[in-house]
C-alpha cells in the first residue's frame, strides 16, 4: 500500500459515520490513530527541548507523560453527552482521548513552553484557562488553588500521586534562616479566600486556613525564633474562623498535631518550639 492509499485509509476512517462498535479490533484502531497524534507531538516537544539544551544550556522540560483513555472511557462519555456513536462525532465532541502532559522544573518555564508551543506548525490552542500563578509570591500553588476549584465541573479524590515535586536546596521547606518571603502564605491564603466560596467549602477552607497558617507555618517560623510573625499569621486565622478548633478535619489530626496548635493559639512559643524540636528528631 502506497503512503497517499494509507493517508486516504486513515482520512475515511476518520470521517467514518458508522455506529462504533467498541470491540478490541475497533479501540485498536482508535488507539493507533491517536497513538500517531501523541508521537507527533512528543516528537515536537523532544526536538524543542533538544534545541534549548543546545543554546540555552538548560533543561526545559524535565520529562513527559502521556495517555490514551480507555474504550469504557471514552464510551461512557459520549453516553453522558448524548453523542452518536460514531467516529466522526467522536473526533469532533471527545477532545481529551489523548493527552501529552509536560513537566518543566520552574514555573516560568511553563510559560516559554506554552509560547513556542503554540508557534509550531499544526498547533492549535482551542481552550485556555488563562490561570496563571503570581509572579514573585511564594506559596504560589495556595494562591492558584482556588481559580482550579472554580473552574473544574467536578472534584474528585484518587489515592494515587499525580503530582511531581522536586525539593531544591533553597526552596521554602529548607530554609535554615529567616526570610520575610515566608509570609507570602499570608497573601497567598487571602487570595485563595477570595476565590472559593464560604458556604460551599467552609470546613474545608477552614482546615486549610488551620494547616497552613498555624501548623506548617510553625514548623517554619518557630525554630527561627520568628514569635512576632507566628502571631501575625496566626491572627489572620483566629479573625477569619474564632471557631477554628471545633473544625471536623482538625479533630481528625494526630494528638501532637492538635496540642501544637493549641500551644500556639495560648502563645506558648517556648514550649511549641521544643515540642517541634522533639518532633523533627524523631522524624
Amino acid at each position: 500500500m502506497t503512503k497517499t492509499k494509507e493517508i486516504e485509509k486513515i482520512n475515511n476512517f476518520l470521517v467514518n459515520n458508522e455506529k462504533i462498535e467498541f470491540n478490541s479490533k475497533n479501540y485498536e484502531k482508535i488507539e493507533f490513530i491517536y497513538g500517531i497524534a501523541i508521537k507527533e507531538i512528543k516528537h515536537k516537544l523532544e526536538i524543542l527541548k533538544e534545541e534549548y539544551k543546545m543554546f540555552y544550556n538548560y533543561d526545559l522540560i524535565d520529562h513527559i507523560n502521556e495517555r490514551i483513555k480507555s474504550k469504557e472511557s471514552i464510551s461512557k462519555k459520549m453516553t453522558k453527552k448524548g453523542i452518536d456513536f460514531t467516529y466522526s462525532k467522536m473526533i469532533e465532541n471527545i477532545n481529551d482521548i489523548a493527552g501529552v502532559r509536560v513537566i518543566c522544573p520552574l514555573k516560568k518555564d511553563i510559560y516559554t513552553i506554552r509560547k513556542l508551543i503554540t508557534n509550531l506548525p499544526g498547533i492549535k490552542i482551542l481552550k485556555e484557562n488563562k490561570i496563571l500563578y503570581p509572579k514573585g509570591l511564594w506559596y504560589e500553588d495556595r494562591a492558584t488553588t482556588g481559580q482550579y476549584i472554580n473552574f473544574c465541573k467536578k472534584i474528585y479524590y484518587v489515592s494515587e500521586g499525580f503530582y511531581t515535586y522536586r525539593q531544591r536546596d533553597n526552596s521554602i521547606m529548607k530554609q535554615n534562616s529567616y526570610n520575610p518571603k515566608m509570609l507570602d502564605i499570608c497573601q497567598a491564603m487571602k487570595m485563595f479566600d477570595r476565590q472559593v466560596d464560604d458556604h460551599e467549602y467552609k470546613s474545608e477552607k477552614e482546615y486549610l486556613f488551620i494547616s497552613n497558617l498555624l501548623f506548617q507555618n510553625s514548623l517554619r517560623l518557630l525554630p527561627l525564633k520568628k514569635n512576632k510573625e507566628m502571631k501575625e499569621c496566626y491572627d489572620i486565622l483566629e479573625k477569619k474562623y474564632p471557631n477554628w478548633k471545633q473544625n471536623v478535619y482538625y479533630k481528625k489530626q494526630s494528638k501532637g498535631y492538635k496540642i501544637l496548635c493549641l500551644l500556639i493559639s495560648k502563645r506558648l512559643y517556648f514550649i511549641s518550639r521544643i515540642l517541634i524540636k522533639y518532633k523533627m528528631k524523631g522524624a
